[in-house]
């Protein structure tokens, strides 16, 4: 099935249509192969679109990132939508929504563990409309009760555009590096 008839099947018009951004599959972060439709220059199309690009997921992730490797709470948190879900090799639950993550979180702060720094790697990013997925790899240095381990995972979020223009993640995964 094409493009034009997926569209034609959901109902989008051929004007919606002609406004979608695709990101070619082999690309990456900085530097991928971005189709804009002809004749639409790009700051124009910008500010047509709802479409998310690659520099705004890039910069919500290291908002997540340096607020995770800080500690900062309230900025973390801030990052996730109120009904984002969380799933982590560490808890034996899928958590379902912030809250739950919040509520978990200080149960771990509470028992001595805190997060000594967290290094992201090997970004990738697919947009797909307003949702964009960002899978990295990770080296987190984590201490508890006075010992210090590095733990080195993959990690996917899902962002998508918040009704303020803004983005937000929906949902994390985060899995151990067994390779």
């Amino acid at each position: 099935m094409t493009f034009k008839e997926m569209c034609c099947l959901k109902g989008i018009n051929r004007c919606m249509m002609e406004k979608v951004i695709r990101i070619t599959p082999s690309a990456r972060p900085f530097g991928g192969d971005i189709s804009l439709p002809q004749g639409i220059p790009d700051q124009k199309w910008r500010k047509m679109s709802s479409q998310l690009t690659p520099e705004e997921v890039t910069s919500a992730a290291e908002r997540i990132v340096r607020a995770y490797s800080a500690m900062d709470e309230d900025v973390y948190f801030s990052s996730f939508d109120p009904q984002a879900t969380f799933l982590f090799h560490a808890t034996a639950e899928r958590l379902t929504s912030r809250e739950d993550y919040r509520v978990q979180w200080r149960i771990w702060v509470s028992e001595g563990w805190k997060v000594i720094g967290c290094h992201s790697s090997d970004p990738f990013i697919q947009i797909y409309g307003t949702t964009a997925v960002f899978s990295h790899s990770v080296a987190t240095t984590t201490e508890e009760r006075g010992q210090r381990a590095v733990t080195e995972e993959r990690e996917t979020i899902v962002f998508t555009r918040a009704g303020s223009g803004g983005i937000m993640a929906v949902h994390e995964h985060l899995s151990l590096n067994t390779f």
